[in-house]
């Protein structure tokens, strides 16, 4: 999955995927972070900490060919936002300074790399751009000194970077002619990893859609909403429908906690709003959201229907 994104790094043009890499304290995760920037995108600041501004971000992106942000505890949703804008391809628009009229664009699309001890990426928009890769605490007698490392990475890098570029050739030679069947998320960056890796393309393929599907499942387990809505269906038996405002008054009366968690919506616009961010990932555990308007009302009607998931 690593040498996956690496090679997605190297894309002439993009989409890029984002790297998020977590582990408890002492599994070397700024470290790697830090040695896989440098295989390709050297800079005297190794890791940096996450941007406070979608300007921040912009400007980072635009000085650096890899973006990185160094022990997060959360993404929130206006970086979350940007973040997925910035590995597809996004921009920055500004008023000039001193100026009433002009303004500054910048266009960028970058790819990134995260790390933190937590979950990081939890939103679904996020995670479906996203390699999620969990690292093992270090053993103390395992341990090296990080100099003792630089030099064994020195003398490695040329190699590293000459591999890669070998692949971006081969991945360039077989772009036009790949055909992948089942497209998954980032379907540009998966022809592309998949065609610079030749014979090991299906390979990648198949751990990039499992690590998908693990890291959306294990999302979906822990948001509050989701597991309201699985309750709902269970005393359902597998289906019901009604508006916005009726699903919402059903899981406040469902919800066992006394105190609704953080983000829970209170209004159900903003509830419909968050309900169409899990759509695409609820076929995952088997949940189907319809939205539908039905003549002679008001509001539209929403059909959750719950089926089995083939294993």
């Amino acid at each position: 999955l690593i040498k996956g994104w690496l090679i997605g790094s190297i894309s002439p043009s993009g989409p890029y995927s984002i790297l998020a890499v977590v582990g408890e304290q002492g599994s070397a995760k700024s470290w790697l972070a830090k040695i896989l920037k440098c295989i390709i995108d050297p800079h005297e600041l190794g890791s940096r900490r996450p941007p406070k501004t979608t300007d921040d971000l912009m400007i980072s992106a635009r000085n650096n060919w890899i973006v990185g942000a160094d022990n997060i505890s959360r993404i929130k949703d206006w970086l979350s936002d940007d973040l997925c804008n910035l590995s597809t391809g996004g921009g920055l628009s500004k008023r000039e300074l001193y100026s009433d009229a002009d303004e500054t664009i910048i266009h960028v699309c970058r790819p990134i790399i995260l790390n933190g001890i937590e979950d990081i990426v939890t939103r679904q928009d996020l995670l479906d751009r996203s390699i999620v890769v969990t690292m093992s605490r270090i053993m103390d007698e395992e341990r090296r000194p990080e100099k003792e490392l630089l030099k064994e990475f020195e003398s490695l890098h040329s190699k590293v970077l000459g591999a890669l570029l070998d692949t971006a050739v081969v991945g360039l030679k077989n772009m036009d002619s790949i055909e992948l069947d089942n497209l998954p998320r980032m379907a540009d960056f998966a022809r592309w990893v998949a065609a610079a890796l030749g014979d090991e393309g299906p390979e990648f393929l198949d751990a990039y859609r499992e690590n998908r599907d693990n890291a959306i499942k294990d999302a979906l387990g822990d948001d509050p909403i989701v597991i309201n809505l699985e309750k709902l269906l269970d005393q359902g038996k597998g289906k019901w429908s009604g508006t916005a405002t009726e699903l919402l008054a059903n899981l406040n009366a469902i919800s066992e906690d006394e105190h609704k968690p953080k983000g829970w919506p209170g209004a159900p616009n903003a509830f419909s709003g968050n309900l169409r961010r899990l759509v695409p990932a609820l076929p995952c555990i088997g949940i189907y959201v319809e939205f539908k308007r039905e003549e002679g009302l008001r509001s539209k009607m929403i059909t959750l229907t719950r089926k089995v998931v083939a294993k």
